[in-house]
């Protein structure tokens, strides 16, 4: 079953038994300060392991008065102030943090030196490609913490705020990104990066990346920032070599390609 979007006040939350978790998108300043124990609440009466927070400095102490802790910060990412993911721990299983393989794979990824290159022609999507997306997605992805291989779930991005790249090869949609802009807080998140098996290793994500930081600097955003899998190389190497800085472990955080996984927190000011 899917985890589900709510709104709780007027922030935005979303839950489910996938990721076993409670997860606070965008909060609002009207909920507080009562939404860290209100999060609290809906983990326990729906017994989820662990609460996450997107939260802005000033709201902090609110969270950590209730027992959260931080576990990435990312410099700036909210109209200038600096933006904390939080979490609550249910299940002490999902704490720990990095692997001692994930460790090396970031220290991989942090050392590479290699310049990003846009070597491949990208495309805004569209409606009409929401098919393909899904399929793309469903096809990389055994399992992804958001029902992207659900063509009316893309369609519904669409239309809030989520611009979606792609690159095709005759004709036919081999590699995909979005762009999910928080205009409230003045940042984007680059997720949903996906490419064909056949075509990796040609630096697709690089040049998706490349065009979709120029299409929001010109929209104005200041931050870009990343949820990405600390067991994948690649996509830690493409965020580090394109100039993104590290910013923390989500530990146990996102139910995708078929387990938990930790995840890393990479972000970056254009």
């Amino acid at each position: 079953m899917p985890d589900t979007t709510m709104r709780m006040g007027r922030s935005w939350v979303h839950h489910g038994p996938l990721n076993d978790r409670v997860y606070l998108m965008k909060l609002d300043d009207h909920d507080m300060p009562g939404l860290p124990r209100m999060l609290l609440l809906l983990a326990r009466r729906e017994g989820r392991g662990k609460v996450v927070a997107k939260v802005p400095e000033d709201h902090l102490q609110d969270f950590v008065d209730q027992g959260y802790e931080v576990e990435a910060t990312v410099e700036g990412m909210m109209n200038g102030v600096d933006g904390h993911f939080v979490s609550y721990f249910f299940d002490q299983g999902r704490r720990g943090g990095l692997t001692s393989k994930e460790e090396q794979l970031l220290l991989k990824a942090q050392s590479s030196k290699k310049k990003p290159k846009a070597s491949h022609d990208v495309v805004e999507l569209c409606a009409k490609d929401a098919r393909e997306m899904a399929r793309l997605m469903e096809e990389v992805f055994p399992s992804y913490p958001f029902p992207m291989s659900n063509p009316d779930y893309i369609l519904h991005c669409m239309s809030n705020d989520v611009c979606y790249y792609g690159i095709k090869k005759k004709g036919k949609l081999v590699a995909m990104g979005a762009a999910e802009m928080d205009k409230a807080n003045g940042c984007v998140e680059m997720t949903d990066l996906a490419t064909k098996q056949s075509h990796r290793g040609m630096g697709m994500s690089s040049s998706l990346l490349i065009h979709m930081e120029q299409e929001m600097i010109a929209r104005g955003y200041k931050v870009g920032f990343t949820i990405a899998r600390s067991a994948s190389l690649g996509i830690n190497m493409v965020f580090s070599r394109d100039g993104y800085r590290f910013c923390g472990t989500l530990s146990r955080n996102t139910n995708i390609s078929g387990d938990m996984e930790n995840m890393n927190v990479w972000a970056k000011r254009f």
